[in-house]
């Protein structure tokens, strides 16, 4: 039997099927790099806004709840609006609590110059019987 010394002629080429998977993966790397730091970050928001609606079972006053807010927002590094804040008690009986908030996340595309607004919203209800 008689050894074939003819190369494959694919062996060693890249193909432009490869080069275009390629390209998705990176770009999909890169918008991840990007878009799910925010996305963490409103996690970690939420669990916060969880934790001050346990709060309020102590707290009665609402102005001291949103100091707490505040205050954890200041912790993670998130700048909010006072106003992008919204706490709302059951007004009849007392028997639950509602804290809302709403705000945008800028994210810049470094070496692009593009951003993209990303909206967040959080509606936290707590029982308080």
């Amino acid at each position: 039997m008689k050894k074939s010394y003819l190369k494959d002629s694919r062996a060693g080429k890249i193909n432009i099927v490869t080069i275009f998977l390629l390209l998705i993966i990176a770009a999909m790397v890169y918008l991840a790099i990007f878009l799910v730091p925010p996305y963490i970050e409103h996690y970690k928001f939420e669990e916060k806004l969880r934790a001050v609606a346990k709060y309020a079972h102590r707290q009665k006053n609402d102005s001291e709840l949103m100091k707490e807010v505040q205050r954890e927002c200041e912790q993670l590094g998130m700048k909010l609006p006072y106003d992008a804040i919204k706490i709302e008690r059951d007004p009849a009986h007392g028997k639950w609590i509602h804290i809302t908030a709403r705000y945008i996340k800028v994210v810049d595309f470094v070496p692009f110059g593009k951003t993209i607004d990303l909206e967040f919203t959080s509606d936290i209800q707590e029982s308080l019987e």
